[in-house]
């Protein structure tokens, strides 16, 4: 099962069946016309009304603003992090963890949701992609 979306699935889904295996594809709502899901054997809506009524209590947002890797706790407002070790100061993190979990995107970070279809459908395994779940640690424990 692949995890991603666009090309990453696309070259999973290829490259899965180059080998001989079934794949799978998960979707969201809002990319159920993207070519990645009909690349796969099998393709998956994830995320099915997953607007949270209260985004900050849902398990996705309090896990993005408790990761360290992301966050600075230095000031009192939290600022996002670079990946050279500087910070944006003028990226109100909350606000763009807001919009990331209102978009396509959110569907894709909903592990839980992920991991239910892969149980259902019995997937031997999943690939998280690039970016997204890839750099969860919460994911990879599971």
């Amino acid at each position: 099962m692949s995890c991603n979306r666009g090309e990453i699935s696309i070259r999973f889904a290829r490259a899965g069946s180059e080998l001989g295996f079934q794949t799978v594809a998960v979707y969201s709502k809002e990319d159920e016309h993207s070519l990645h899901r009909y690349k796969a054997d099998q393709a998956f809506l994830i995320g099915k009304d997953k607007v949270h009524n209260n985004l900050r209590s849902s398990h996705i947002f309090q896990e993005l603003i408790n990761s360290e890797s992301i966050f600075s706790s230095k000031a009192s407002s939290r600022l996002l992090k670079s990946s050279y070790g500087g910070y944006f100061p003028h990226v109100d993190a909350i606000t763009l963890l807001l919009s990331l979990l209102q978009s396509p995107i959110g569907a894709y970070l909903d592990y839980p949701d992920i991991f239910r279809v892969a149980e259902e459908i019995g997937c031997d395994a999943i690939h998280p992609g690039y970016g997204l779940l890839s750099e969860n640690e919460n994911f990879a424990k599971v």
